[in-house]
């Protein structure tokens, strides 16, 4: 946007209600399950692609590819659901890949070498004292670090749904429209991660149980046992795979109520999906702040 309707507020324009808006991310993605399909087929297919050339492969100096490529597809994914519910637009089976794609991901990337730049100096810090310590002092040391990388990546996260609607959002706007809001935020993430917990537990049961197989708990899929069997590893893989997008989904929701609220932002038609964490648009037509 080019009016100056689109300036973003030089704070937050609202306190974020964590409980309402994570019902109303959860209402949203369930009621348009089917447009989650849709959103997700080429890039599900690309990181099922990337999970199953890695569990094949192991690690090696392909591994730092492959995520980079499954990230863009997270990132085609990601801006398709939070236009569908920033904007209403319908997501397409085959993605029209551009310049939204591509900034969501590089803003990803830079998010990411902040968040280790500023972790690093403690990181290491933590690394000598915790030298011949026990698992509990290590954790002791761990916890702030994890801490505040969830603190910077709140603080930063308003860039995504931003780029999704080609708003001129960057680091410095989403610092100060999260304001006040970032341990809210924290919290509506990890009161949506409680189903997507019970939900993996589950599919590790199913896995561990029915399968007769031993699922890791915690790292990446492809860290299963290949003791398992190249069919059941496969069908472990997709499982997981489905549940990590459902998810996504919901988390994109998040975000993109988070957003609106905060930010006071509206879309250019007004069709926003109902809850009481949206804002109202003016009827004026333009996408603007309020």
């Amino acid at each position: 946007m080019t009016d100056l309707s689109s300036t973003p507020p030089s704070g937050p324009v609202a306190r974020l209600p964590v409980v309402q808006t994570v019902a109303d991310a959860y209402r949203f993605t369930l009621q348009r399950i089917g447009q989650v399909v849709i959103a997700a087929v080429v890039p599900f297919s690309l990181s099922m692609l990337i999970a199953l050339i890695n569990y094949n492969l192991g690690e090696g100096p392909f591994t730092f590819v492959t995520i980079l490529v499954d990230l863009f597809a997270y990132a085609i994914f990601a801006v398709a659901w939070h236009r569908a519910l920033l904007v209403n637009e319908a997501p397409n089976l085959i993605p029209r890949l551009g310049n939204r794609q591509l900034r969501f991901w590089l803003m990803g990337l830079l998010i990411a070498l902040v968040m280790t730049g500023v972790a690093f100096v403690p990181t290491l810090l933590f690394g000598f004292l915790a030298a011949g310590a026990g698992q509990g002092a290590v954790a002791l040391f761990v916890l702030p670090v994890l801490l505040l990388c969830a603190y910077l990546l709140a603080r930063f996260s308003f860039v995504f749904p931003a780029a999704a609607v080609d708003e001129r959002f960057g680091l410095g706007a989403s610092w100060r429209t999260t304001a006040d809001n970032a341990w809210r935020l924290i919290g509506a993430y990890l009161l949506a991660i409680l189903p997507m917990m019970v939900a993996v537990l589950g599919l590790m049961v199913v896995a561990s149980g029915l399968l007769g197989v031993a699922v890791p708990i915690g790292g990446p899929v492809e860290a299963i046992e290949p003791a398992m069997g190249g069919a059941v590893a496969v069908f472990v893989i997709v499982a997981f795979s489905v549940v990590n997008y459902i998810f996504a989904a919901v988390f994109v929701s998040l975000l993109s109520l988070s957003f609106r609220t905060c930010t006071g932002w509206v879309a250019d038609s007004g069709q926003t999906p109902p809850g009481g964490s949206a804002p109202r648009d003016d009827g004026s037509g333009d996408a603007r702040y309020h």
